[in-house]
């Protein structure tokens, strides 16, 4: 006699009768493995590969209508972990297709409960829920918020914690953020933590950097509680890393003006110059942190609440950038002050500053035709950034970004035959923001080095192949491609544009006696 198949409906009825009537260890045994089995049941996969007999949509309806999320609650206070854990899995898929606010208006008292539950699993399930929480709806309880920042604290590899940390990260993405997760009892839990330990502290350091960039009203709050000034404290920190730590969230910090403003007047941009001049705590010397505190000024750059100009004229900025670009005895300081460089030279209006003032563009294109190893790729990378300009792009930038290129069109196709991989796919990634400009069909049309090079056989590996056919493809589709690109070259290049093939060439150019 074949054995009767499995049918979740008897699942669900022996679940319900345990329900009523699980008081020994073993029929709580019995209940955690009808969840369990009803878990399983509300997996796709498993549904897919006709785990069970109906469709998948029967037996969440099937499951719902005689098993309440009440009742499934409840079962949550039980003082047996494996059945809190069977029910914890089959209320997140029951949990699912259900809307945050529909969660809001039912379950608002077991939200608050499951916040203070002891079991991770718990906690877990409830804050997952906030991640679909949108704070424009209106639909959030304040009271909510403490618990989820008491959540914060505890290990950092604690599951729930890191969880905790993404939920407020989320909620603090909403310009209405403050009334809702920065109340009385909100700030006296935020209070508590800031008084803990480094670690502590930083989350919530990381949670206010996001609100500040999102929400100004809240940076009111921030200073008058006290939490702007705790946080300008790190940076007199006799621990090297904590300063790091601080220096990596300022331009978050300062990314509206009435928060840039506040730092400003505790004098936390002076003490970051000073960090660049000399890095020195307590007699020691810490070479990292001028290397932290140049690329946290470069990115101070992006800064909302700043005028970046202003800054770095006052600070001498870009000429203490310029002495370290030269710094030929310390490869890591060159190396970082290439990169600041490009972080720079990304904002289009300070391209023009860089242009017009000073006269580092032409320092680093010295360093970078001459330099070899990790400063020869980090000034490839660096131009590939003053390349890279969102249209429509300006006028001047636009005359910059061609003398510069032209300078060294030569060297990035040199770099490229010679086929060091990290500098070739680098010099790649700057021809491709090259053939992005209108201009840049000229020079192409007129290098027949570079269509040589195009259309050549060459060793490459496959990422530099298709590095080299993606430029193929984007000059092939300009539309003055035909009129401007002479035979055979334009043959070829359609050929290998259309088929992605590699084309062989009768002459292979010399990388000694290339020109442009």
């Amino acid at each position: 006699m074949s054995e009767k198949a499995y049918d979740y409906n008897d699942t669900i009825e022996q679940v319900c009768e345990l329900l009523q009537t699980a008081t020994t260890p073993e029929a709580i045994n019995e209940l955690s493995a009808g969840f369990n089995r009803l878990s399983q049941d509300l997996t796709p996969p498993l549904f897919l590969f006709l785990r069970v007999d109906g469709p998948f949509l029967e037996i969440f309806e099937a499951i719902l209508t005689n098993i309440s999320f009440s009742a499934l609650f409840s079962l949550l206070a039980a003082p047996d972990n494996r059945l809190i854990v069977s029910v914890v899995e089959l209320t997140e898929k029951l949990l699912e297709p259900v809307t945050w606010d529909m969660i809001h208006e039912k379950f608002e008292n077991f939200i608050c409960l499951g916040l203070d539950h002891p079991h991770t699993k718990v906690k877990i399930l409830v804050l997952n829920q906030f991640l679909r929480c949108n704070l424009l709806s209106g639909k959030f309880n304040p009271n909510y918020a403490p618990s989820i920042w008491e959540c914060l604290i505890g290990d950092s590899n604690s599951n729930h914690v890191n969880l905790s940390l993404n939920v407020l990260i989320h909620l603090s993405s909403y310009k209405n953020c403050a009334k809702f997760i920065y109340t009385e009892e909100s700030l006296a839990v935020i209070h508590d933590i800031l008084a803990m330990d480094t670690s502590h502290r930083f989350r919530v350091y990381d949670i206010v950097a996001n609100t500040i960039i999102n929400s100004e009203d809240a940076t009111s709050i921030f200073e008058k509680n006290d939490i702007l000034s705790k946080f300008a404290s790190e940076f007199k920190s006799n621990d090297s890393l904590i300063i790091v730590n601080a220096l990596e969230l300022l331009p978050k910090m300062t990314q509206n003006k009435t928060a840039a403003d506040y730092f400003i007047s505790q004098n936390i941009l002076d003490l970051l110059s000073d960090f660049i001049k000399d890095p020195e705590i307590l007699g020691v010397k810490y070479d990292f942190l001028r290397s932290f505190s140049l690329k946290t000024f470069s990115k101070l750059i992006n800064s909302k609440g700043l005028d970046f100009i202003s800054i770095s004229n006052k600070y001498s900025f870009i000429n203490t950038l310029s002495k370290h670009l030269d710094q030929s005895s310390d490869i890591t300081l060159r190396i970082t002050s290439i990169t600041c460089l490009g972080i720079l030279a990304l904002n289009s209006d300070f391209l023009k500053h860089l242009d017009t003032e000073y006269e580092i563009l032409d320092q680093f294109l010295q360093i970078l035709q001459s330099a070899t190893g990790d400063v020869k790729l980090e000034s490839l990378r660096t131009f590939s950034c003053i390349l890279e300009k969102n249209p429509p792009i300006d006028t001047k930038v636009d005359e910059i970004n061609q003398k510069l290129f032209k300078k060294c069109f030569a060297f990035l196709l040199k770099t490229i035959i010679n086929n060091i991989e990290d500098q070739a796919i680098a010099s790649f990634s700057v021809i491709q923001k090259f053939i992005l400009y209108t201009w840049s069909h000229n020079i192409v049309s007129q290098s027949q080095s570079f269509l040589s090079f195009l259309v050549e056989k060459s060793d490459f590996s496959l990422t530099l192949q298709d590095l080299k056919f993606s430029v193929i493809t984007v000059i092939t589709k300009n539309e003055k491609f035909l009129e401007s690109i002479p035979e055979p070259f334009s043959g070829k290049l359609l050929l290998a544009a259309n088929k992605n093939t590699k084309i062989e060439s009768d002459a292979i150019p010399s990388v000694a006696t290339l020109t442009i």
